[in-house]
């Protein structure tokens, strides 16, 4: 490759073009486990909706012995998406001010110092949301490892520590 064809691409990188970078997540065969700000979700094919609209989605395998299958959509605390998962790829969109990917976790920012979402990949099976700061549908929601705050759009509040929600279609719903 010459010089030239290299400062090309590096002045047009592929995920600038396609507006989002990608990669995908390692989903074993098990029904993926799904921490979400300090709550546990086991068994359930959406883990969080917000009024008809799923957050994260769990599908099974299109295929005998294949991966289960994940779909998410988060959101910044603006309410821009910020990062998608569409059948287990995930997608950081260049509106992101940054995204950092450090081994299994992914780190998206809308602004310096401000995280919208940490996620972390833990094999075989789960999927760990370990920060959020995130607006839908009029609904903010914030957490860490240890709880999740949600205000409503009506300005209520609700605060959710160490839940452990199992076997059912939706696990949160917020409506």
């Amino acid at each position: 490759m010459s010089k030239s064809t290299v400062k090309e691409a590096m002045l047009d990188p592929k995920c600038k073009q396609i507006g989002y970078a990608s990669e995908m997540l390692d989903i074993g065969k098990q029904h993926p486990i799904i921490l979400f700000a300090g709550q546990r979700i086991e068994n359930c094919q959406i883990p969080i909706q917000i009024q008809d609209f799923p957050v994260i989605e769990v599908k099974p395998a299109e295929v005998t012995d294949g991966p289960f299958r994940v779909g998410a959509n988060f959101f910044d605390a603006r309410g821009r998406l910020s990062l998608s998962i569409i059948d287990n790829e995930w997608r950081a969109y260049e509106s992101n001010w940054d995204a950092e990917i450090k081994g299994p976790r992914i780190i998206v920012r809308g602004a310096l110092r401000q995280i919208s979402l940490q996620l972390k990949a833990i094999p075989p099976n789960e999927i760990a949301v370990e920060k959020i700061d995130m607006r839908v549908a009029g609904y903010d929601l914030r957490g860490g490892r240890n709880g999740l705050s949600i205000r409503t759009p009506s300005g209520s509040s609700l605060s959710l520590t160490g839940s452990l929600i199992s076997n059912c279609r939706v696990g949160i719903r917020l409506s």
